[in-house]
């Protein structure tokens, strides 16, 4: 007597090839075994993502504006933070030095000293003395461009997709693409009873990264990188190679999250720089990103360059204007303390404020030490009597 089947069939699958500074998921219940979550867990967050986020507005510099931020529970916090350390983290290690933003121990500075080029003589005349005419490649051009809407542009399209191509299965990469995404963002071609390319009735939101959200800055970094720059450099290299320029002169391109910098050490004429920044902006566009035109800046060796609130037309410097608009703030601080002063500041309260204006007080001190020290004093001054007021 046999017990048991009589034939059986062995189905042999094809396992994802996966790097192995990544962790090995295949499938729902691994991802939720390396993020550190129950699978029920998991889909419960997965069935709403939009539930686990409180959302606000901060108000932008330009009167009307506001910027919106979504800011996750703390079961939504520790899963995407999890999945920053484990998924993300290693992927923006291997990232080129070109891309700036959202990176351990890489800083703003460090995108701004990339497009300060060495010249052997104005680095070796006192910076009181104007040197005698010369060719420099301090005096080249710099292009700045900026993309649209960087985050919520980004869709859980590409990021299944750049996940796939890292080695994930197309059912974990999208597991992952929608614990990144919220689907709250309007659709601009959105009518009532319309129907998609697949013929399902057409979406009123489109899912879209949320500012706030701990694996935001990584994850579009990695799918611009991807998508975008990788085109760019190329098309670098090129414009290198037609202009005949290398060393300090060639062509340097930084990205910081949605910034796109570009620089030369030669100038070029007015048609051809225009020339450059359609090229530029034709790749943008094809890689799927709009260009926000308004704030498109070309700068020849007579303007004041600045790239993210850098001044680097000779060395590293802070912006003279909004040095003295920050003491200004930091001296009303000391005087009326921070209850006074947030709202004029943009801050949605006091306690909001604290690190906000500690923040750009250490981004100044960074360029600008003697200055930096000065604004640190001023704002202990204000944090002292701020806690006193507090503690009485």
């Amino acid at each position: 007597m046999s017990i048991g089947y009589e034939t059986t069939t062995i189905d042999i699958i094809d396992l994802p090839d996966i790097p192995e500074s990544l962790p090995y998921a295949i499938d729902d219940f691994s991802l939720a075994f390396h993020l550190g979550f129950r699978n029920k867990i998991l889909w419960y967050i997965l069935h709403d993502t939009k539930a686990q986020y409180k959302v606000f507005r901060i108000p932008k510099r330009k009167r009307g504006q506001y910027r919106i931020i979504h800011d996750p529970s703390d079961t939504m916090r520790a899963l995407l933070e999890r999945l920053h350390v484990k998924f993300l983290a290693p992927l923006q290690d291997e990232l080129g030095p070109h891309v700036t933003a959202y990176r351990k121990n890489i800083s703003t500075i460090d995108a701004v000293h990339q497009h300060i080029r060495k010249c052997d003589v104005c680095d070796n005349i006192d910076k009181a003395i104007t040197p005698a005419p010369h060719d420099c490649p301090k005096r080249g051009v710099y292009i700045h461009m900026d993309l649209r809407d960087f985050f919520p542009h980004t869709s859980r399209a590409w990021i299944r997709e750049y996940l796939q191509s890292v080695g994930y299965s197309h059912q974990v990469a999208g597991y992952m693409a929608s614990l990144m995404v919220v689907a709250d963002i309007p659709n601009p071609k959105y009518k009532k009873g319309a129907k998609d390319r697949y013929g399902y009735p057409a979406r009123k939101f489109l899912a879209g990264v949320p500012q706030g959200a701990p694996t935001s800055g990584a994850i579009c970094n990695l799918v611009a990188n991807a998508r975008l720059d990788k085109h760019i450099l190329r098309y670098v290299k090129q414009r290198n190679k037609e202009d005949k320029v290398s060393g300090e002169w060639a062509w340097r391109y930084t990205r910081y999250s949605d910034d796109l910098s570009f620089t030369c050490g030669k100038s070029f004429s007015k048609e051809k720089h225009r020339k450059i920044v359609d090229d530029i902006a034709d790749i943008i566009g094809k890689s799927g990103y709009a260009v926000n035109g308004s704030k498109t800046k070309i700068s020849q060796d007579y303007h004041r360059r600045k790239l993210l609130g850098v001044v680097f037309n000779r060395d590293a410097n802070y912006q003279k204007d909004e040095y003295l608009r920050l003491r200004a703030i930091v001296h009303n601080c000391v005087v009326n303390g921070f209850e006074h002063e947030y709202e004029k500041a943009g801050q949605i309260s006091a306690d909001a404020m604290i690190p906000w204006l500690r923040g750009n007080i250490n981004w100044v001190n960074q360029i600008n030490k003697t200055k930096g020290r000065k604004l640190l004093n001023e704002f202990d001054q204000a944090l002292a009597k701020h806690e006193a007021q507090e503690g009485g």
